[in-house]
């Protein structure tokens, strides 16, 4: 009878080593990419600088040798956002920016805009990677795809985000901004420190 029970000891204990084992394998694999998909609503927030012509205060390239004005700006916006199984998005979000430091002004308060997302690396081990994120005048999203019917670009960033709680929440840094001064040309984008947090609805 002891043998017996000693046996059957030793067969529970393989079995929750190889459960174990397996559960390491499966968390060794990280988050795929594809599980990340579904509806995220999230909040942005930090600050930025603007350049403008001394004499006009027109948008300018911030490294345009003519004397430039640079304007200190804090943003916050809010929106939702819609993931692909391939890591494309579309988000819709308001932002409010305000001129520092804070006066007897108004902030600017922008309509609702489209942004339109692509994931350009991504590691599910580490749960870290990079996209490319296009802002829009105009167009909508449907779903996670973007209808561009009279949309124009208006500033392109690049962030670098990290995964956690199950894929929940995503955590955002932007890594480069750029809004054109003319078409796509220029950029009167200085100095920035901006990032995001999406979680999952």
């Amino acid at each position: 009878m002891r043998i017996a029970k000693f046996a059957l000891a030793i067969v529970f204990a393989v079995v929750g080593l190889v459960l174990l084992a397996n559960q390491r394998a499966a968390a060794d694999g990280g988050i795929p990419l594809a599980a990340l998909a579904g509806n995220y609503a999230f909040t942005c927030q930090g600050t930025f600088s603007i350049c403008l012509d001394s004499k006009t205060f027109a948008p300018i390239d911030c490294g345009a040798k003519t004397p430039l004005v640079v304007v200190p700006l804090t943003d916050l916006g809010i929106g939702e956002l819609t993931r692909d199984a391939k890591g494309n998005l579309c988000s819709n979000d308001l932002e409010v920016v305000s001129s520092l430091p804070v006066d007897n002004t108004p902030p600017s308060v922008s309509p609702v805009h489209p942004a339109v997302g692509i994931t350009s690396n991504y590691d599910p081990v580490t749960g870290t990677g990079d996209i490319s994120v296009i802002e829009y005048r105009g167009g909508k999203c449907i779903g996670s795809t973007f209808d561009s019917t009279g949309a124009v670009e208006t500033t392109t960033f690049t962030f670098h985000f990290a995964v956690s709680n199950q894929g929940k929440r995503i955590d955002m840094v932007v890594t480069s901004a750029v809004a054109f001064v003319t078409g796509t040309t220029g950029n009167f984008i200085g100095d920035f420190s901006l990032s995001c947090t999406n979680l999952r609805q």
